[in-house]
């Protein structure tokens, strides 16, 4: 019986080294700064651009630039609004796949992700990765003109437009730009009349959150 465990073993492990070998074969493609390999030529050269400053792929609309193809069509969605894909539970889009996948798990509810400072837990890797910098106060990303740096990529591009005074985000209704997506949202209810934020004492309606606030403290000042 022993003797027949550990030939299962060796076969096993044989067969387990012998797949790995056949997988580094198939990835031929290897990058000559550093140690990685690839199944694809093509994925080799994207790869290739991170180890270089080049960014040959420009937009049109705002002149920024990028080392890859697909980070240029990326960003072209912010210009256009373009939402490719959808949530087939409650059929909200998204500009990024990223985004899709990371919406998906608030359906499901699942928080695999535990903190080790404190209670929260969270769906993503990533997210946990990015809470427990409120912790450690972590900052990794660093502007390439100032001192200041950031513990979320987000928040260091929005940073770098106050320097580079990159406004990606246009109103479709009249000429007016915006380096943060966030305040386009506010100013196009200017032109849409949209007040999303109810007054749970009066039904009075606000177009931002922070005048809602305001207003709801007059009502909590006469509770007292």
């Amino acid at each position: 019986m022993t003797s027949n465990f550990r030939k299962y073993k060796r076969a096993d492990y044989l067969g387990k080294k012998l797949y790995s070998e056949e997988q580094k074969q198939k990835r031929k493609h290897k990058c000559n700064v550093c140690i990685k390999s690839f199944y694809e030529k093509s994925t080799l050269r994207n790869h290739i651009k991170s180890h270089s400053n080049e960014k040959p792929f420009t937009c049109d609309t705002c002149n920024n630039s990028f080392k890859t193809k697909q980070s240029l069509v990326k960003h072209i969605r912010i210009h256009t609004n373009e939402k490719p894909f959808k949530c087939d539970i409650c059929f909200i889009s998204f500009c990024h796949r990223h985004s899709l996948t990371v919406h998906k798990l608030t359906h499901t509810y699942e928080k695999p992700y535990k903190c080790d400072f404190c209670s929260k837990a969270f769906s993503m890797k990533c997210a946990l990765v990015v809470h427990t910098r409120t912790h450690t106060n972590e900052k990794p990303y660093k502007c390439e003109f100032c001192d200041s740096s950031f513990t979320v990529k987000t928040c260091l591009d929005k940073h770098k437009r106050i320097h580079t005074k990159e406004r990606p985000f246009s109103c479709k209704f009249c000429i007016k730009t915006f380096t943060a997506h966030s305040n386009l949202i506010v100013h196009t209810r200017t032109h849409t009349k949209e007040k999303p934020y109810v007054c749970d004492f009066c039904s009075k309606s606000f177009s931002v959150k922070a005048s809602l606030t305001v207003h709801t403290r007059i009502h909590m000042k006469r509770k007292l």
